[in-house]
């Protein structure tokens, strides 16, 4: 899978596409094909490293998707949902395995994750 990670803070110039190996869920997660990510101004911050973290890391931290896997004690969601989550971790990868309790199943109904802002937004 490809991401943009951050290798060393600065401009834009220190985002760099990758190829990251594929991951699997823990026991308590689900590994979600990203949709859907939000970008906001703190990203900005971290990249710069006016707010310093954990390199590297990727942009973004709140994202929807469809569950591709559940580790063997997640419950609440199955493979093929669809879901959200906020500031979660390191959510900022094209899979990511948030913890379950952390999820927001989403309604169907036709909607991408994209296009729902309302179920995250405050």
């Amino acid at each position: 899978m490809k991401a943009v990670r951050i290798h060393e803070y600065g401009g834009p110039e220190a985002m760099k596409l990758e190829e990251l190996p594929g991951s699997r869920p823990g026991p308590d997660q689900a590994l979600v094909k990203l949709e859907a990510s939000g970008v906001n101004f703190i990203d900005i911050y971290q990249r710069s490293g006016a707010y310093k973290g954990n390199l590297p890391f990727g942009l973004g931290l709140e994202g929807a998707g469809t569950v591709e896997a559940v580790g063997s004690n997640a419950v609440g969601v199955a493979v093929g949902d669809r879901v959200a989550w906020t500031a979660c971790g390191d959510v900022r990868d094209p899979q990511h395995s948030p913890h379950v309790a952390q999820l927001i199943k989403l309604p169907d109904g036709g909607q991408r994750p994209g296009r729902r802002r309302d179920d995250i937004q405050g």
